[in-house]
C-alpha cells in the first residue's frame, strides 16, 4: 500500500524543482490525492478489455478484479472530479484506438488548453 502523504510530498517536491518542464504522472494513485497539476487526462478502457490486458501482463486475479471494478464504477473519474475540478480534464476512451491515435488526441487537446 502506498503512503499517500509521502507520495504527495515527494511529487510536490519533485514538481517544484522541475516546474519548467512538463511532468506526466501515470497511474491511478494520482486520483487518490490532490496534487499540484495543471491538466488531467484520464484514459479509459472497456472493463472486459481491461481484464484481458491485465491478464496478459500476468496480474493477479484479485488485482484484475479490483481494476475492472474501478473502471466499471467510474472510481478514478469520480476522484479526479473531486480532487481536480476545475482543472482542464480530458477523458479518452481508448477502445479501438492505437497508442498513436490516443497520443494525437492528447496533443491536440493540450495545444488547445496550453496554460489553463
Amino acid at each position: 500500500e502506498i503512503d499517500l502523504k509521502k507520495y504527495k510530498k515527494a511529487f510536490t517536491h519533485y514538481s517544484k524543482f522541475h516546474a519548467s518542464k512538463p511532468i506526466i504522472l501515470e497511474g491511478h494513485v494520482g486520483s487518490e490525492v490532490r496534487l499540484p497539476v495543471s491538466h488531467v487526462i484520464l484514459l479509459r478502457c472497456n472493463p472486459t478489455e481491461l481484464g484481458y490486458r491485465l491478464a496478459s501482463r500476468h496480474y493477479s486475479q484479485l488485482k484484475i478484479q479490483e481494476n475492472i471494478y474501478c473502471e466499471a464504477t467510474d472510481y478514478v473519474k469520480q476522484n479526479v472530479r473531486r480532487f481536480y475540478s476545475p482543472k482542464p480534464f480530458l477523458e479518452i476512451h481508448t477502445d479501438g484506438l492505437s497508442p498513436a491515435q490516443a497520443i494525437s488526441r492528447i496533443q491536440k487537446w493540450l495545444h488547445s488548453h496550453p496554460n489553463d
